[in-house]
């Protein structure tokens, strides 16, 4: 996640959060002249969100349709729309979860260097799906850009960029196409790019406390024969495999602060992305499977990304998501199995388990992956039979 937003900060634009090169930690606030291109972005996207919706309610409403847009403009600019909703949550988790986004990331990435000093041949294997998970979409913003500034050049009528300058005569036709290209890259490039810093956060701010947990519940099972002595030094009984109640202590209730402090930002950000990714997988598939040839070219290619990433983000975060709460509560079992006094098996009782908290309505659990595809698939299939 460092070198994504730093990459971004450095090669293309001022980024609203960054971390620190040397340490890692997240940055303060840039001045404001700095960020004036991040901010112009995000009004492009906020007014583009509000042209769509205008467009597409007045046409629900209206009794006499517009005979210009047709049903599949419709689902077109509502398929736009869920990714710019997508997009405006994250800028606005950003702006208004920035003090908690800095408190998570500032103590993950102490968390974070004591996992890769102690663990890295035990993540080596967990991360690989991961690391190529995480790799693959770098482009992803880039290719989005390019595709969505080429469909106005390519076929201007059937664009929903179309409708942003449709009661505006003073500006000639070739120069509203060459606008809505160059505005339809901004927009989606930054789109995309708040989208998948968000989803690095949520990951980052994840897999860190779930390799520390494993380590502390089998410090001698992740750990090579040669290393016992160092492992002493962390963990004084490891050798004898009892833990040391009050280190143990202290640093899960750090834990259950980290993820108290984490779920304020899921709670912003998870239930709008997973009803928003539910509703766009649903539209893609519907563009995949009947709108093929009715559609322009690059939104289709479009389309076809954003299932593959769907799905992808499906089978590698989800795992993610649960194996915390699965590892919180195996420590927990751990702990407890010590030889401890009274006093501290109730203080161990009293351990809140931790998890991704989806707002107020769920924690992220085993069968919710299950569920997120079902509830797609049936949606999708809906969809298609019925429209």
């Amino acid at each position: 996640m460092q070198r994504y937003l730093n990459f971004n900060s450095t090669r293309f634009y001022a980024q609203y959060i960054t971390l620190d090169e040397l340490m890692g930690k997240p940055n303060a606030p840039r001045a404001r002249y700095k960020l004036i291109t991040w901010y112009f972005a995000s009004i492009l996207i906020a007014f583009s969100t509000c042209i769509h919706l205008f467009t597409v309610t007045s046409q629900l409403l209206s009794f006499r349709k517009d005979p210009d847009v047709s049903c599949t403009d419709i689902l077109v600019l509502v398929y736009y729309i869920d990714i710019q909703l997508l997009a405006l949550n994250a800028i606005l988790a950003c702006i208004f979860r920035f003090e908690e986004i800095c408190f998570a990331l500032g103590n993950i990435q102490v968390i974070n260097r004591y996992a890769n000093q102690d663990a890295g041949y035990l993540t080596e294997f967990a991360t690989t799906k991961l690391g190529l998970f995480f790799h693959g979409i770098i482009p992803f913003p880039l290719l989005f850009s390019l595709l969505g500034a080429v469909t106005p050049l390519m076929q201007h009528t059937s664009d929903p960029t179309r409708f942003w300058f449709r009661y505006i005569p003073l500006i000639p036709s070739c120069a509203k196409i060459i606008l809505r290209a160059v505005l339809a890259g901004a927009v989606i490039f930054h789109g995309t790019n708040i989208i998948f810093g968000a989803i690095a956060l949520i990951f980052n701010g994840t897999f860190p406390i779930v390799t520390c947990l494993q380590l502390m519940t089998r410090p001698l099972k992740f750990r090579r024969c040669s290393e016992c002595e160092f492992v002493s030094l962390i963990f004084p009984a490891a050798a004898k495999r009892v833990s040391k109640f009050n280190q143990n202590y202290s640093r899960y209730r750090q834990f259950q602060i980290i993820n108290t402090v984490q779920n304020m930002v899921f709670g912003f950000i998870l239930p709008v992305t997973l009803m928003v990714g539910l509703i766009a997988g649903c539209l893609v598939g519907y563009i995949l499977i009947k709108l093929i040839g009715r559609v322009p070219i690059p939104l289709t290619g479009m389309a076809g990304f954003i299932i593959f990433f769907i799905i992808a983000a499906v089978y590698c975060l989800f795992p993610i998501a649960v194996r915390i709460r699965t590892v919180s509560g195996e420590f927990k079992r751990y702990c407890s199995l010590q030889d401890i006094s009274k006093y501290e098996r109730q203080q161990v009782k009293s351990w809140r388990s931790l998890g991704v908290e989806v707002g107020h309505f769920f924690t992220i659990v085993t069968s919710s992956r299950t569920t997120f595809i079902s509830l797609l698939l049936y949606y999708m299939i809906l969809l298609v039979i019925s429209v």
